[in-house]
Order: C-alpha cells, then structure tokens, then sequence
C-alpha cells in the first residue's frame, strides 16, 4: 500500500498538489498511483478507475496527476459543448478573448497544461455541481 509521504519523496509533481488537491479532496493513493502509472505508461498492471480515459484519448491540457485523482472530473468537462464551456469559463472569470489564444498563460503553463489554479476550479465546480457524490479517487 503507498503513503502519499512516500510517493511524493521521488517525483517532480509539486508539494501544492499534495496539499491542494489530493490529501484534501482524501484521495486514495493506491488508485491514484493505478491511474497514474498508466497514463505514465510505466505500468498496466494496476487496475484503473471507471472514468479513467484511455492514455491515447485523454484530453489536450491535463497533467497527468490531476486525471489520475480527478478522471470523473476530466470527462465531465471534456464532454461539455463548446457553448457551455465557454459560460463555464465566464462564470470562472475569464473572457472569451482569453479562450481564443490555447497559450494563454493566464490558462496554461509552460508544459502546456491548464494552471493549477484553474484545475483547482474545475474540481471544486464538480464538487458544488455533485456535492453529495463520493468522487472516484477518494478513500
């Protein structure tokens, strides 16, 4: 069984991610790491998650991590109308103008995924949307 104490000894995913995301949100490590490895293609041996995509089909703009411990949270937004996406970014605070550009720093980082501060969003909108379901990932 993993510890989120152990797997974050040897990676390059961010301290914040930890705290933020997956020891609030009670994500279970094990099928986190599942998920992970398997997006990573290090590993198939695990057994994913329901929502979890296929590595080839995940879409444009989510790290890794953040579909590994949020794939039911990746499939809703990845499966909204271009329309209600874009009342979705409204309602979060960005413009239509900031949708155009997918190099928007304000949107994305460096690596070319969504900022954290924007996964962050995501995340807590399903939880608001979905408040009384257990999310996929979680103990």
């Amino acid at each position: 069984m993993h510890s989120w104490k152990d797997l974050f000894e040897n990676t390059t995913i961010p301290k914040y991610v930890l705290d933020k995301f997956l020891i609030k949100d009670d994500i279970d490590p094990q099928r986190f790491v599942n998920n992970f490895e398997y997006y990573a293609s290090v590993s198939t041996k695990g057994k994913t998650t329901p929502s979890c995509y296929h590595r080839l089909d995940l879409p444009q703009g989510y790290p890794y991590w953040f579909a590994a411990a949020y794939p039911e949270v990746v499939r809703y937004f990845a499966n909204l109308s271009e329309d209600r996406l874009i009342r979705l970014f409204n309602e979060l605070g960005y413009s239509e103008e900031d949708l155009i550009d997918y190099n928007n720093p304000k949107l994305v980082n460096k690596e070319g995924d969504f900022r954290a501060e924007l996964l962050l969003q995501f995340k807590e909108y399903y939880k608001e949307l979905y408040p009384d379901k257990k999310l996929e990932c979680q103990k």
